[in-house]
């Protein structure tokens, strides 16, 4: 995004990339959770794994197997995305104004300040949103293998009954 980009234009980029991402790949990460399941011995073949989890979901649930989960991803991938892609374009316009010596807004920024300023806004951004990205995540990755007919509250549930919030940040 580039400097003076209002907030507003970066949430509403964020979301919508990212539910686009995710309305995408979300079958092939249902497959992925599916593959790591049924694949724990070592020198399992990978393809064959990939090809099994496939037609097992596709013979069992259809097409709407894949998209087992999706109910976290519409819950909180939204606003995850609109967190990180806010928080990145603030703190990146911030720290340019904290860069500048000179206090012009037109002048360029150095490749070493650009890449400080990149690298410090990206940093920052990340954490700010994997607050919320890695329970939705665990979440979904639950959702992704679970039976049939076990939903979001039954999931998150169980989670918060066996760890309490703790549950939420597993491998944070």
């Amino acid at each position: 995004m580039s400097q003076g980009t209002p907030l507003w234009v970066a949430l509403s980029a964020g979301s919508l990339a990212g539910f686009t991402q995710d309305c995408v790949m979300h079958p092939i990460d249902t497959i992925r959770a599916r593959v790591n399941i049924l694949s724990t011995g070592k020198g399992a073949n990978p393809i064959l794994s990939f090809t099994i989890a496939s037609s097992d979901l596709m013979r069992g649930e259809g097409v709407r197997g894949f998209y087992r989960g999706f109910s976290a991803v519409l819950l909180m991938s939204v606003p995850t995305q609109a967190l990180y892609f806010g928080s990145y374009t603030y703190l990146r316009q911030e720290l340019e104004k904290r860069v500048r010596t000179d206090g012009a807004e037109s002048s360029p920024l150095t490749f070493s300040q650009r890449a400080a300023v990149d690298l410090n806004a990206g940093l920052g951004a990340e954490l700010m949103a994997s607050t919320t990205w890695t329970p939705y995540d665990i979440v979904k990755q639950r959702l992704q293998v679970a039976p049939q007919g076990i939903g979001i509250v039954d999931v998150c549930g169980e989670m918060f009954a066996k760890k309490g919030i703790r549950g939420f940040y597993s491998g944070w």
